[in-house]
Order: C-alpha cells, then structure tokens, then sequence
C-alpha cells in the first residue's frame, strides 16, 4: 500500500530521475534520499544564513548546487570527465607533494653547518642539528639586521 497519494505516484526518483522498483516511492536509493534530506535542510540553513544558492566546482569548472558551506566539488553521482580528470589530476599532485615532503625529511641538511639532519618523525622537518647551530643562526641574523 502506498504513503503517498495515488497522483503523487511517479516512475522516477526525485533526487537523480532514476527509475523506482516497485516498492521504492520518491527515491531510487539510500544515497539519493540522504542526499534530497541534505539539500532541503541546507536550503532552509543558507536562506537564513544568506549565502548563495549556486557555486562552481573547483576541478571542471560546472554550476554546483551548494549544499554545504564548504563544498567545492560536484556530487559524486554528478561528475563529469572533466571533474573526474581534474579530480585524478588534483590526488596525483597532493601525492607528489608528500612524497616530496618525505623526501625532504629524509635528507634535510642544517642551515648553519650543513650537517645531516636525523628525521624526527611527521610534520615539518627539522632546519637545525642542534640547539647551539640554531642559535647562532639566529644571533647572526640580529647582527645583519643590527649592521644593515
């Protein structure tokens, strides 16, 4: 028995225009109806909050629905080649950058007595070997700094 009202009844989803089974109503799937929730309680949010309705997505360039204050991107379910493409592009660079980060890491060299530096973990490389090269680096930048 259906909820909805019998001329209510369609044959396609409301979020995608996908086809419904037989005992789906609105939506062809979880992730459309989820997605539908989102934008409906995003629209009444950004309405309140003033903010635009449309963006354009970072990698193809597209009109996207903005449906979150921090999207950027299409939906999964809307991506075209291009924003597929730039989208692989985009992961390959961010993966370049680690490895390079890495590499930096590994083979870091002190800025005063350019001795090889030990890797000490995640995050930003070490640019001294030890506390005494970082502070004579340190005093002789006052002293250009002091003379100049």
């Amino acid at each position: 028995m259906p909820h909805l009202p019998y001329d209510l009844h369609t044959t396609q989803c409301a979020r995608c225009g996908g086809r419904l089974g037989d005992n789906q109503e609105r939506y062809c799937s979880a992730a459309c109806r989820s997605s539908a929730w989102r934008i409906a309680r995003w629209e009444s949010e950004r309405q309140k909050l003033g903010l635009p309705a449309f963006g354009t997505c970072k990698l193809c360039g597209e009109r996207i629905a903005m449906t979150s204050k921090t999207k950027s991107t299409c939906d999964e379910n809307d991506r075209n080649d291009d924003c597929v493409d730039a989208q692989a592009g985009a992961r390959l660079d961010a993966m370049n950058a680690r490895d390079e980060a890495e590499e930096m890491r590994e083979c870091a060299e002190c800025e005063l007595c350019g001795k090889d530096i030990a890797r000490s973990g995640p995050g930003r490389p070490r640019r001294f070997c030890a506390p005494r090269c970082k502070t004579a680096f340190y005093r002789a930048q006052r002293a250009l700094k002091a003379g100049a």
